[in-house]
């Protein structure tokens, strides 16, 4: 794996809502990729996050 591999992520949320996150590859593997934020995610969501495959 490239080091310092960087990812950006854009959460859609209902009513028109977009999240935009940064942050580093730690991991990547065939089951998942691990990301390691730059900001804390709850600091932007307050409610419950759900993740759908």
């Amino acid at each position: 794996m490239p080091k310092d591999l960087s990812a950006q992520l854009h959460v859609s949320r209902p009513p028109d809502e977009e999240l935009t996150m940064g942050g580093g590859v730690v991991d990547l593997s065939y089951s998942g990729i691990k990301i390691k934020l730059n900001s804390p995610l709850v600091a932007k969501v307050k409610d419950k996050v759900t993740m759908n495959q």
